[in-house]
């Protein structure tokens, strides 16, 4: 996402899509959202503050539980990735098994050349399509394997700093991968909640545990939320006017 700065008087800095803009429009992301820049370094704040203090009550237990969920996702994201690289490559050999089938049935004769010139057009597509996709797939397989992450690397960069007072950029690029904001849940409405996922170098993605809420927390939240729904409603009932 790009830093923006709104111009509505009060110059509010807003983090807005940067895939929303790519040619064409709309191609990458289908909606052009955006967050107020200073709830994002509230989030990161407290999601480092929290990574901190698990750090300095039990380093080794960090780094094993880190080093258990990245060895569980890396392996199913492997695995999901070498069997489809399995039925492109097979499906490769099959098609040059039917090239040469059809080439020799055209110089024996016993194809139209019509024909022959249709499914040559064909194979050859879908072959040079799938022979490309390997190609992608292999260097994922190669990038996912040399980006392994390691909760002791985070650690020993989580030991340089005390607090987390102040964020500035040197230490986001040395802590953030990526932080990718999704599309409000009532979209169009600033009273709503907005997924955030914070992607760390050497750990991945992580979030902080959320408490769990009280039966009547949760009956107070569903009442706000249907009141906020049926002012949001309203409000769109009105636009549409």
């Amino acid at each position: 996402m790009y830093c923006h700065r709104t111009s509505n008087g009060k110059r509010i800095a807003n983090f807005v899509c940067a895939n929303y803009g790519k040619t064409p429009v709309g191609s990458k992301c289908s909606f052009g959202h955006r967050i107020n820049a200073d709830a994002v370094i509230d989030i990161l704040q407290d999601t480092l503050r929290y990574l901190k203090s698990m750090i300095e009550d039990d380093s080794e237990l960090f780094v094993e539980q880190i080093t258990q969920v990245e060895s569980d996702n890396r392996d199913a994201e492997i695995k999901k990735k070498q069997d489809r690289l399995k039925v492109c490559k097979k499906r490769i050999d099959d098609l040059e098994k039917l090239i040469c089938k059809i080439y020799e049935d055209n110089a024996l004769g016993k194809m139209p050349e019509s024909r022959y010139d249709t499914l040559i057009s064909q194979y050859s597509k879908e072959q040079s399509s799938l022979k490309a996709e390997c190609e992608v797939i292999e260097e994922d397989l190669a990038e996912i394997e040399a980006n392994r992450h390691n909760g002791k690397n985070f650690v020993n960069l989580m030991a340089r700093y005390n607090n987390f007072d102040e964020i500035i950029p040197f230490m986001v690029s040395e802590f953030i991968d990526r932080i990718e904001v999704h599309e409000r849940d009532r979209k169009g409405s600033q009273q709503t909640t907005q997924k955030i996922d914070i992607y760390f170098n050497f750990i991945g993605n992580y979030c902080m545990p959320t408490p769990e809420l009280t039966p009547e927390e949760i009956e107070e939240r569903n009442r706000i939320e249907a009141i906020k729904d049926k002012r949001h409603k309203q409000y769109l009932d009105r636009k549409e006017k």
